[in-house]
């Protein structure tokens, strides 16, 4: 083993960082192709729900005018009889159930217009809704189309580093290899290399004794950190 293995190490773990880079450039993307999914998944929910509210007014709307009915022919009816009323009690017994009756008629009137206008907002939201679905569907398509492009833009860039790393493996001792890969399953794009700043590990900040950074500086072995356990290199 020699300065060569660390240098090689220390140049793999740059490679790395910049995989990351690329790797966490992809995930952005892809961020925004979630959030199209997740924005058009919530709006299907919502005009499931508008839907069967429309459905619900109609059903209210229809019940309401069969009861506008009923009354608007008990109303006819009652008019008829009053002018073949014989006495004054029979009139104002027929007034009175006219009075009632224009009142019933009255309100059933308002429910049925306060519903038809409910009906309208909502047939109104389900337009929107829907209008939007299209648009955010094409959008969706072409967002796919630029992240699949980009994914294979910084596919071939991650390509390129993944064949750097390899071979500067396959240029390291066995020794400095085996152990490298052991730590890189432990420390994969966190750094599973560190160096001695101001006499302490820089990743976990333990101190190192000035024996142990003599062996790090000599370069000649293997010196782990006694805090996270990560390979300590020599500065070049």
């Amino acid at each position: 083993m020699d300065r060569s293995d660390f240098e090689n190490v220390i140049e793999i773990q740059s490679l790395q960082n910049k995989i990351k880079i690329h790797l966490a450039n992809i995930d952005e993307e892809k961020k925004r192709i979630d959030y199209i999914h997740t924005e058009r998944e919530s709006r299907k929910e919502e005009l499931d729900e508008v839907s069967k509210s429309i459905i619900a007014i109609k059903e209210e709307i229809s019940k309401l005018e069969k009861d506008l009915f009923k009354v608007e022919a008990e109303l006819t009816q009652a008019n008829k009889h009053i002018n073949d009323a014989t006495n004054e009690k029979q009139a104002s017994a027929l007034e009175h159930e006219i009075e009632t009756l224009s009142t019933k008629q009255s309100g059933l009137e308002e429910e049925i217009l306060e519903f038809l206008e409910k009906q309208s907002e909502n047939e109104q939201k389900v337009d929107d809704i829907r209008e939007y679905l299209k648009g955010s569907l094409e959008s969706l398509q072409e967002v796919q189309s630029e992240v699949l492009e980009l994914e294979k833009k910084e596919g071939k860039e991650i390509k390129n580093l993944e064949e750097r790393v390899q071979a500067l493996l396959e240029n390291s001792s066995e020794t400095m290899k085996k152990a490298f890969l052991a730590l890189d399953k432990k420390f994969h794009f966190k750094n599973p290399v560190s160096f001695v700043i101001g006499g302490a590990c820089k990743q976990c900040h333990m101190k190192v004794t000035s024996i142990q950074k003599s062996a790090i500086d000599a370069a000649t072995s293997l010196e782990y950190c006694e805090g996270c356990g990560r390979v300590l290199a020599p500065t070049f």
